[in-house]
């Protein structure tokens, strides 16, 4: 149960997000211990939603954060008069700089998407914020990390062959797929279901075509972070000193990007509204049968 609390020490409105520990599993309680520790690490960054506090009582936790009820990224895209690559390039340097952080600090998030960024306000330049730190973890290395997590069609290829073990550039492929979406309005690896979205994943191309509008080093970031090669993939410094991210390159040209995403979500709610959500569990078998298929293999020249 999440609901807001007016602090009587500072006058502020805080989520507070209430656990029953009898309903509370063993594994979902260490997950949840990390979590927190995470966020003490982390919360001072101006675009991560801060942890205020946590309380545990005999048979509850408590944990309070920052609250942030301006909506959503896509959200705010979608209702917005227009949106360049300007626009794409205010987002992406906040989303890069809180990355950069907490990969500096070993940290990976491993589950990023558009639904765990939040605006701090209403007004045009709002301050973005990544939130849900459930998936995150500390990691030693490159391959060090295993266990499926994630969601379709931001997940990176290798968390779901479970192979080789994964490390930090897993959040740079998540990275990737968001700013394709801030591009196009089109998510590059979306599915008519879950499993397509997965073996579209595991192929590690995808289509050009929507990218046409944008210019040649937007659509050559997007090529660095979508790299399928782990090790030869961007890292978050990298982008962040990428030419693009300076500013000069990006265009003023207005794109597509609200049409298509109306679109998209518009068949997303729907599919939402007569299936029922999938079990994490269920996620779980779904990633492994796609990476079962002959046809979920690395398309060629994929690197």
């Amino acid at each position: 149960t999440v609901w807001r609390a007016r602090s009587r020490t500072d006058g502020k409105v805080y989520a507070i997000k209430e656990m029953v520990k009898a309903n509370v599993k063993y594994v979902e309680e260490t997950n949840l211990r990390e979590e927190i520790r995470i966020q003490k690490l982390v919360g001072q960054h101006p675009n991560i939603v801060q942890m205020k506090e946590f309380v545990e009582t005999w048979d509850r936790y408590y944990l309070v954060l920052e609250h942030l009820d301006k909506g959503a990224l896509l959200d705010r895209i979608e209702d917005a008069g227009k949106f360049t690559e300007k626009d794409a390039l205010y987002i992406m340097t906040q989303l890069l700089s809180a990355l950069g952080y907490l990969h500096d600090k070993e940290i990976v998030h491993r589950d990023l998407k558009p639904e765990n960024f939040l605006l701090a306000d209403e007004s045009p330049d709002a301050q973005i914020k990544i939130a849900d730190f459930g998936f995150a973890c500390n990691v030693t290395g490159e391959h060090s990390l295993r266990g499926l997590c994630g969601s379709p069609g931001y997940v990176a290829p290798e968390i779901i062959r479970e192979k080789d073990g994964y490390g930090l550039p897993v959040d740079m492929w998540s990275m990737g797929v968001i700013f394709y979406i801030l591009l196009t309005g089109i998510p590059p690896f979306a599915g008519d279901s879950d499993e397509e979205s997965f073996a579209l994943t595991l192929k590690g191309s995808f289509d050009k075509a929507p990218l046409e509008e944008v210019s040649r080093p937007a659509k050559e970031l997007v090529a660095k972070m979508l790299t399928y090669s782990p090790s030869k993939r961007i890292t978050a410094e990298g982008a962040l000193s990428h030419v693009w991210m300076a500013g000069s390159e990006a265009s003023d040209k207005v794109l597509k990007v609200q049409e298509n995403l109306r679109s998209w979500r518009a068949r997303m709610r729907f599919k939402k509204a007569i299936i029922a959500t999938v079990a994490t569990t269920r996620l779980h078998a779904i990633m492994r049968r796609a990476a079962a298929r002959p046809d979920a293999k690395p398309e060629e020249g994929a690197e």
